[in-house]
């Protein structure tokens, strides 16, 4: 399956739905100042066929509950939205699992160990590089908001 990041205007998504492309949407396009409602999208992909995703132009990277990878949008996302590759979906997802299992931060954030806690950190800058580096090319931007998570963030913020 391919996707396409796209900022075009209606008659070109209209002929890319028309050849069966799977497609992903970034949120600019789907806003009126592009010419395109989302409703207007939404038909389009009943009508035609195509399978659109809609994706924002900034993708924030953090951990959550309930979802494996620290990929959100408008909506959680997984790596094949961003067509990123299963080595790197690996990590993403064992760096999420390191927070849920290690950390716990159900009420506080307290690493078992701080130095767990900052390769941890370490690990994650590096994650979120590669994310950026990997979707550039699509025009989307990855923000890091997990900071809040360093071993010492919550004792040096008073």
């Amino acid at each position: 399956m391919r996707f396409l990041i796209l900022r075009l205007r209606e008659q070109r998504l209209r002929e890319l739905l028309l050849n069966d492309d799977f497609l992903m949407v970034t949120g600019s396009i789907i806003s009126r100042h592009h010419g395109i409602s989302k409703d207007h999208i939404l038909d389009l992909r009943a009508k035609l066929g195509g399978i659109v995703q809609a994706v924002d132009d900034v993708v924030m990277f953090f951990p959550d509950w309930g979802h494996r990878w620290p990929l959100w949008g408008k909506i959680a996302l997984r790596p094949e939205h961003l067509d990123l590759d299963d080595d790197l979906s690996r990590r993403l997802e064992a760096w999420v699992k390191v927070w849920q299992e290690d950390l716990d931060p159900i009420f506080e954030v307290r690493w078992p160990d701080p130095e767990l806690g900052s390769a941890w950190i370490e690990e994650g800058t590096r994650l979120c590089a590669e994310v950026q580096q990997a979707v550039e090319k699509l025009g989307i931007t990855v923000t890091p908001s997990f900071s809040m998570f360093a071993p010492n963030a919550s004792t040096s913020s008073g």
